[in-house]
């Protein structure tokens, strides 16, 4: 399952609870803005969507925000759209040609131990 179907199956979810009035995991009608499993479905789906690559043939990143830039060979790094058709490293090292990059996505959030 291609992340797209899975966003949409999981924005058509659903659970008993919601539906029914138990506790049974199945269907939701989502008129309950309480429901454990509904606000679950938006983190994930929020999750997902922040996560995916976008092809530069769709969307590209705000100029100088510095983004995760996939290459067409297969490699991954960190840099930023300098201009309409130029690419920078983060470092200022290397500038690449606008037809190397085919897709990016924002930086993730650095890792953080659960608080106990």
């Amino acid at each position: 399952m291609t992340i797209s179907k899975a966003i949409q199956e999981l924005k058509t979810g659903t659970c008993y609870e919601c539906a029914y009035g138990t506790s049974a995991a199945y269907e939701c009608s989502g008129e309950n803005p309480t429901c454990p499993f509904k606000k679950a479905i938006h983190i994930a789906v929020d999750s997902l969507i922040k996560n995916q690559w976008i092809p530069v043939t769709e969307k590209l990143p705000e100029k100088r925000c510095e983004v995760l830039l996939s290459f067409r060979n297969g490699c991954v790094i960190t840099g930023y759209l300098y201009s309409d058709n130029e690419w920078h490293d983060s470092g200022w090292e290397h500038e690449y040609n606008f037809e190397e990059v085919n897709a990016w996505k924002e930086i993730p959030e650095p890792y953080r131990e659960a608080e106990k």
